[in-house]
């Protein structure tokens, strides 16, 4: 049996569905239709952003079509100055919050060791005579120099 997505309209299997509030959507527009509510319930409810629901609502999909939700999520939790819905593609457009995303985003990322994978390296190795640390020789070679003078 076939049924139509709420968010874009397009029939799907049933089996393949989600099924909301006795509403069916494709995964993905399900999980944009929370993001998109997320984003609405911050800028309202936390940020205090006053304006027409039609206002927010599209504003909301036209930064979703420029940023990633995550970096907008990202911007909203930063401490910034917001009047107005207009007023965020000037924090959006920001390069200090861009790169400041792009280290949070560094940051997340996780390797385990089995994936790692050691390559050699061109690297020349400085060998020193008999084991001696770098600090040893220092002082050595400070100590030769004194005695010659």
């Amino acid at each position: 049996m076939q049924v139509k997505c709420n968010v874009c309209s397009i029939k799907l299997e049933k089996n393949e569905a989600v099924k909301f509030k006795g509403k069916y959507f494709h995964k993905e527009c399900r999980r944009l239709k929370r993001i998109k509510k997320h984003i609405n319930y911050v800028l309202t409810v936390k940020k205090n952003i006053k304006g027409s629901f039609a206002q927010i609502k599209g504003k909301i999909n036209e930064h979703l079509g420029k940023h990633d939700y995550k970096y907008i999520l990202f911007v909203l939790r930063k401490n910034i100055n917001l009047n107005h819905i207009h007023g965020l593609v000037y924090f959006l457009d920001n390069e200090n919050f861009k790169k400041e995303y792009n280290i949070y985003k560094s940051k997340k990322i996780k390797v385990k060791k089995e994936d790692m994978k050691i390559i050699e390296s061109y690297i020349p190795q400085i060998k020193t005579k008999d084991n001696r640390k770098w600090g040893e020789i220092i002082c050595y070679r400070s100590t030769q120099i004194q005695k010659q003078e």
